[in-house]
């Protein structure tokens, strides 16, 4: 079979080769961002009785995205610019319906007659094709947080209630830290009782 007579299977050996250069890239970003997923989330899924989808689909896609989004932007980039798979795959067989931008800067370059002004101007294509995607083509994979997130994130401020008991636990800290400075003073005679905690009366009495 020849793979390099029509368009079709020429085009066809150039993905399956992409495909296979760019399999083990993401994979290792897929195993890294499933290695960060709590086992606990599964643990809870699984007590609810969420299937095998719903599992999938509610807690390792989307805890799969983050790091997809950047991996799928950079794949696309790399492969709008896979050269080397062009050149040595199917070096624009048949008849130049295989070759990409620059593949065909790199013919303006150094197989059309050097016409570096034309090469250069491909190359500028190519950025500004390459920029508009990663800024406004690109999938936005950050997280999204719910309401219910966001009011669990945000500060909280102190209970009022809790605030006024701090306050009167370290209001009767006071006269009883000075009724002991009093008490173990030299020269001065102390007897123990079982009288309460002192009061500020008492640490008055003992200044």
């Amino acid at each position: 079979m020849s793979w390099f007579s029509s368009w079709a299977t020429s085009f066809s050996a150039n993905v399956i080769t992409n495909t296979w250069l760019g399999f083990p890239f993401m994979m290792v970003v897929a195993l890294g961002a499933l290695e960060t997923i709590p086992k606990e989330i599964y643990e809870a899924a699984d007590v609810d009785g969420a299937s095998p989808w719903q599992r999938f689909r509610h807690i390792t896609l989307p805890h799969l995205r983050p790091a997809l989004g950047p991996a799928v932007a950079l794949g696309s980039i790399w492969t709008f610019n896979m050269f080397n798979v062009i050149y040595l795959v199917s070096a624009g067989a048949p008849g130049g319906s295989t070759n990409i931008l620059v593949t065909d800067a790199y013919r303006w370059a150094f197989e059309r007659g050097e016409r570096y002004g034309m090469a250069a101007a491909y190359a500028t294509i190519i950025f500004g094709i390459l920029l508009l995607w990663t800024v406004f083509g690109a999938p936005d994979r950050r997280p999204r947080m719910t309401s219910h997130e966001v009011a669990a994130s945000s500060p909280r401020a102190p209970d009022p209630d809790l605030r006024g008991a701090d306050r009167a636990r370290r209001g009767r800290a006071v006269p009883v830290l000075l009724v002991c400075k009093k008490a173990f003073e030299p020269g001065r005679q102390f007897a123990l009782s079982a009288s309460p905690i002192p009061t500020e009366n008492h640490a008055r009495t003992l200044r």
